[in-house]
């Protein structure tokens, strides 16, 4: 018999699914447990990291998560899992301290570094082929506010963003985390109305760290835009409040375009490919998590 697990049920695949199969529905256990003491979270198998974040919130904590809120914890832990807070405090799962399962025999196991070591070391990436993830214990950091927004430039220009995208982020202080995106501008505010649903690459910044060091960071982000040899021209540059009042999103006025140049780069960087709807992100995450030890 075919088991599908759904736990947050956010799955581009359909892994929460199947058909003429069993479906094990983990949405009712939606239950965080905060600890501020020891900056953990128990979070149920069935949570979003909304809820998550709606948790540990109130306590000045969070711990690393999708970028969007209504992302299954469960799927994003047991597929390695990487987001806002990567750079400076490692992958998902480099933050995950200990699971509670049950194995295809029944058993139910907690699993962590010194209890089952090989299970823990193989759900941690390994996907939900190893039994049914009904809690997890995370690790917590020190986050209340971020500096957070997107900078736009026609998707014509992506060679010429990614390759400075790359250098830049790779010589930035860790609190400063940055993904390169084409992607189809969302249709409404905080977006210019003309932008709306049109095809263009970007990176979406967050920095959690002082507001000083936001402000000079995200102002370097502006500055070092104006200079990019293929994406200079006519310019509009919009500055919004943001949670801190520092929101960034620039872009050039200029007639759509059909085709995303094709660029190699190097690091930890990906290949960008012609995209022409949907969203493609590139992370240059080679921070904090490429410290981890091996396991």
């Amino acid at each position: 018999m075919t088991v599908a697990v759904r736990g947050g049920a956010y799955s581009g695949a359909g892994l929460g699914g199947c058909d003429d199969g069993l479906v094990i529905d983990l949405s009712a256990m939606h239950g965080v447990r905060v600890d501020p003491t020891m900056r953990t979270a128990r979070v149920e198998g069935g949570c979003t990291w909304g809820d998550v974040d709606h948790a540990s919130h109130a306590f000045g904590l969070a711990t690393v998560s999708g970028i969007i809120s209504t992302t299954g914890v469960g799927g994003l832990t047991t597929g390695g899992g990487h987001g806002h807070l990567t750079r400076q405090c490692g992958l998902n799962i480099d933050n995950l301290l200990e699971a509670d399962l049950v194995l295809a025999d029944g058993r139910f196991v907690t699993v962590s570094d010194p209890q089952y070591p090989d299970l823990f070391w193989a759900i941690r990436g390994g996907g939900g082929n190893f039994g049914v993830a009904t809690s997890f214990l995370f690790q917590l950091h020190p986050v209340r506010l971020v500096n957070a927004g997107p900078t736009l430039w026609e998707l014509e220009h992506s060679a010429a963003v990614l390759r400075w995208y790359r250098d830049f982020l790779t010589a930035a202080p860790e609190s400063l985390n940055g993904f390169f995106a084409s992607l189809s501008v969302p249709p409404g505010s905080p977006f210019p109305e003309h932008l709306h649903n049109r095809m263009m690459c970007g990176v979406v910044w967050c920095h959690n760290g002082p507001e000083q060091e936001a402000r000079e960071l995200l102002a370097a982000v502006h500055d070092a835009a104006e200079t990019l040899p293929e994406a200079s021209g006519s310019a509009r540059t919009i500055r919004d409040g943001g949670l801190k009042g520092v929101n960034f999103r620039r872009y050039l006025q200029k007639g759509p375009v059909d085709d995303l140049p094709v660029t190699g780069t190097t690091g930890r960087v990906s290949s960008v490919q012609r995209r022409t709807q949907g969203t493609r992100r590139t992370n240059a995450n080679h921070a904090a998590w490429s410290r981890m030890p091996e396991k």
